[in-house]
């Protein structure tokens, strides 16, 4: 742990890098060793996520705007609905983070709600 460095610290070092410092100069500047200082800057880019990387999205951003579209026009409908009647083979749970990226919240039914309330209760 003696290597760690504080989060001000990885600030100062940080800021230092961006304005074209290099780990020799952090590390004198700060009295960090220069070992530390370039491990942290390596990692720091390692830990970003690339351009693509991971599993590609299933929905385009036109079938994105269709499912919102249809959860506006018609707010009782349900996931499982939205996602036949657009013929598309995606999951409630993709349908829900697609609310959430939109900046809509899921809504519950009147049964849901009761559902929920004497759980609550319980």
């Amino acid at each position: 742990m003696a290597n760690l460095l504080a989060a001000f610290r990885k600030g100062q070092v940080n800021i230092l890098y961006k304005d074209g410092l290099s780990a020799v100069a952090i590390s004198k500047a700060l009295q960090i060793p220069r070992t530390t200082i370039r491990n942290w800057i390596t990692s720091d880019f390692k830990l970003t996520q690339q351009e693509g990387s991971g599993r590609p999205c299933k929905t385009s951003l036109r079938d994105k705007r269709q499912v919102l579209r249809l959860a506006v026009s018609d707010p009782t409908i349900c996931a499982k609905d939205i996602a036949s009647s657009l013929d598309l083979n995606i999951s409630r749970t993709t349908i829900g983070r697609i609310f959430l990226k939109g900046g809509y919240k899921i809504k519950l039914s009147k049964p849901q709600k009761k559902k929920r309330l004497n759980w609550a209760v319980r």
